[in-house]
Order: structure tokens, then C-alpha cells, then sequence
């Protein structure tokens, strides 16, 4: 019987991005038995009428919804088409990506238990630096409250923002994911699946077993805080997370948020940790 790999992504002023990334995808090729079908949520809008959606399935939501809201749209526009089944493989990526030769097959090939409800392959960015596993633990309940405390009020917006867009920020970001990165390949010592309590939300596998145990990729907010929204929902239907670090990828971090004002970023963050307070942490 056919198996269906889905793969969600958005559109956002990035149209000659989208159409690489669906080209790269179905240049890699899938196993016998397998059948791809990519969806992109078009959050901006404004996609080119002369170009034909080739390859892929173009999904019009009426606003932009962020990131995981537009591809939980684009999943809902295959569920109408297929009766409201799931495919047996979603994978919500960014279009910024770039997978070895290998991994796509790797991931698709391995029989995957019923408690598996994420799969994280090995994510390096152009520089060499590792993003997988986004968090290997849960955050604190006290991590997180002070994290709301700090985007939440209105002196410490100002505060944060003026750390943000200083260039000691930009150094200092560099050092924690070289430390980060450092530790990573330290740890990275075999192919081996490790449980984990987070992946990066860039490209994130979900099997069957996420949906078919009430789990959603859909946010209660515009953006930020995907990560940790989906791995509670795993972990309160006692399923799992794992880091598969023979699959890789490469990504380029060309996010579209260098074009949103910096207050935005900062009330969607405030928005994100309220959320993740009040669903998961209270």
C-alpha cells in the first residue's frame, strides 16, 4: 500500500526560494512505496500569478498565519482532499533548507515505532554549527516565567530591544551557538537515535502516531515558541521525540524576519511565552 510524505511549508515574499525548495525536494528522490506531496501556504499573499504552481500544491489562507499556522493549513487543504486521512509523514520545513542526497531516503526507509512522534534530523547551518536537538530537556517552569516576565513588560520590551540590535548581542549569540555546536559534535559520537525533548522547528518529521493522538501543528499565536509547543503535546500523549543525527541538512537561516519591525518580533515572542505559560507551565 502507498504511504504519503507530506511536506508543509510557507510562501513570504520568497517566491524564487519556494521554487527552489521544491525542486531540491523532488530532485532527492523517495523510496518504492512512498508518495510526496508538498503544500505551501502562500502567507504573504501575493503570490506571482504567471507562475504556475509546478510540483507542489499552493494553499490561499486570507492573512498571514506565521510559520506552523500556515502549514497546518496547507495539511488541512490535503485532508479535503483525502477524506480527512493523514499522511503517514508530515514534514513542516522551512524553505531555506538544503538535505543531503541521503537523508530524505534514511528517514522514510526506518520503520518507525508507535511512540515516535517526532523525528529531528541532524540541522548544521552553512557555518557548521548544529541546531539539533533544540532542547534535549524541558525547560523550567521558572525559565520560562522569567523568560514571560521579560518580554511581557513594557520597560523591558524597550530593555530587550535595545540588547537585541546591539552588536554585543550579535557576539554573543555567536559564542553560545559555537559553545552549543561544540557540545553537539562532542555528544555526536555515533548514528545512533537519542530521545530528545525538542527538535528545531526549521525541518521537523511528524509520523502518523502525532495526529492520531489529538496533537496539532497549530498555534494559538502568531509565531515563536513552535518548538516547545509541539514537544509538550508529544509529551502529554507519552510519545517521543528523537534526534536522528545520520540525517542531514543544511540550513541557511535566510529568515524573512529581517524584515519585520522589532517591536513585532517582541509582542510575538510576549504573545508565544504567555501561551506556552498558560497551556503547559502554570
Amino acid at each position: 500500500m502507498q504511504r504519503t510524505i507530506c511536506v508543509l511549508a510557507v510562501h513570504f515574499n520568497n517566491h524564487e526560494e519556494v521554487l527552489s525548495f521544491v525542486r531540491k525536494v523532488r530532485d532527492l528522490g523517495i523510496p518504492d512505496g512512498w508518495d510526496l506531496d508538498i503544500r505551501v501556504a502562500d502567507n504573504s499573499g501575493n503570490w506571482p500569478e504567471e507562475l504556475p504552481a509546478e510540483g507542489f500544491a499552493l494553499a490561499r489562507p486570507t492573512e498571514n498565519l506565521g510559520y506552523l499556522n500556515g502549514c497546518g493549513f496547507a495539511l488541512q487543504s490535503w485532508r479535503e482532499e483525502h477524506d480527512s486521512d493523514l499522511p503517514e509523514l508530515v514534514l513542516v520545513c522551512n524553505t531555506d533548507v538544503v538535505f543531503a542526497a541521503e537523508t530524505m531516503r534514511k528517514i522514510l526507509d526506518f520503520e518507525w515505532p508507535t511512540h515516535v512522534a517526532a523525528i529531528g534530523p541532524d540541522i548544521r547551518t552553512s557555518s557548521g554549527l548544529s541546531q539539533n536537538p533544540f532542547l534535549s530537556e524541558r525547560p523550567s517552569r521558572f525559565r520560562i516565567r522569567m523568560l514571560y516576565r521579560l518580554f511581557s513588560g513594557r520597560w523591558l520590551q524597550r530593555v530587550v530591544h535595545g540588547v537585541v540590535k546591539s552588536p554585543v548581542y550579535g557576539v554573543w549569540q555567536s559564542f553560545k551557538d559555537k559553545f552549543r555546536s561544540q557540545s553537539v559534535r562532542e555528544e555526536d559520537t555515533h548514528n545512533e537515535l537519542r530521545a530528545i525533548y525538542a527538535a528545531h522547528g526549521c525541518a521537523i518529521f511528524l509520523t502518523r502516531s502525532f495526529f492520531e493522538a489529538g496533537c496539532e501543528i497549530q498555534l494559538g499565536w502568531q509565531m515563536f515558541g513552535e518548538e516547545i509547543h509541539l514537544a509538550e503535546q508529544i509529551r502529554i500523549a507519552g510519545l517521543t521525540a528523537v534526534w536522528m543525527p545520520g540525517a542531514r541538512l543544511t540550513h541557511a537561516v535566510s529568515s524573512t524576519l529581517s524584515s519585520v519591525k522589532g517591536e513585532n518580533i517582541i509582542k510575538w515572542r510576549a504573545q508565544a511565552l504567555t501561551g506556552l505559560w498558560n497551556l503547559y507551565f502554570r
